[in-house]
C-alpha cells in the first residue's frame, strides 16, 4: 500500500534503494485462510502455535470478526485492534510464498 503522506509504498522505496523486492499479493481472505490452516490443519499437528505471552496478538485474533450485517463477507470488519492479526497474516503469506517458491525450484 502507498503511504498517505508520501504516496510511495515501502516496496517502491526498497526498489529505489536498489533492493530486490518480491511480493505476491494475496487477498485478506486468503491470508485468513492460511492462518486458519496453520492453526488447525486438516491432518497432523498445527504448524503455527501462538505463545501465551503474545497477549496483544491473542487479543487481536479473539476480537477479529466479520461484519454482523454481512455474514457472507470475505474480509473481517475493520473496527478494532487488528494490527497484530494483520502482521501475522503478512508473515504467514510471506512464509507461504517462500515455501511455494522452494517447491517450484527444487
Amino acid at each position: 500500500q502507498r503511504s498517505d503522506q508520501t504516496g510511495v509504498s515501502p516496496a517502491q522505496q526498497l526498489r529505489k534503494a536498489g533492493l530486490t523486492v518480491r511480493d505476491r499479493p494475496k487477498s485478506i481472505h486468503e491470508g485468513v485462510l492460511a492462518i486458519r490452516a496453520r492453526l488447525q490443519p486438516a491432518s497432523g499437528h498445527p504448524t503455527l502455535i501462538i505463545h501465551e505471552r503474545c497477549e496483544q496478538l491473542i487479543r487481536s485474533l479473539e476480537t477479529l470478526h466479520y461484519p454482523r450485517d454481512n455474514p457472507h463477507a470475505l474480509t473481517p470488519a475493520k473496527d478494532g485492534p487488528d494490527h497484530a492479526a494483520d502482521a501475522l497474516r503478512y508473515l504467514i503469506v510471506s512464509l507461504d510464498c517462500v515455501e511455494s517458491a522452494r517447491g517450484y525450484w527444487s
